[in-house]
């Protein structure tokens, strides 16, 4: 999904809901993004992307982003720093 999602760098809206992604994509070359609409897919974890055993967010660099929705998933574990990477002052998150 990663090359497909850079060739929209410059979307400010996301929405992949209802779509049953097993995790949350690496949507990170679209760094304008401000709103991520997640809900309603079959995410049981929050984590980072392994490289090479480093896990990095995939939300890093959206310095943007000021709202999430990973509502109407399955969410039962969430990595400490999935979130880490994310600097702006109005952000909500909807779980």
């Amino acid at each position: 999904m990663g090359m497909m999602v850079s060739q929209f760098a410059q979307l400010v809206k996301m929405t992949l809901a209802v779509n049953n992604l097993p995790d949350v994509p690496d949507v990170s070359p679209c760094n304008y993004l401000e709103i991520i609409d997640l809900s309603y897919n079959a995410f049981e974890k929050l984590q980072g992307i392994d490289t090479a055993g480093n896990f990095i967010s995939p939300l890093r660099g959206l310095d943007r982003l000021i709202e999430l929705d990973l509502s109407n998933n399955k969410i039962q574990w969430v990595d400490g720093n999935f979130f880490r990477s994310v600097q702006t002052p109005f952000f909500n998150t909807f779980i």
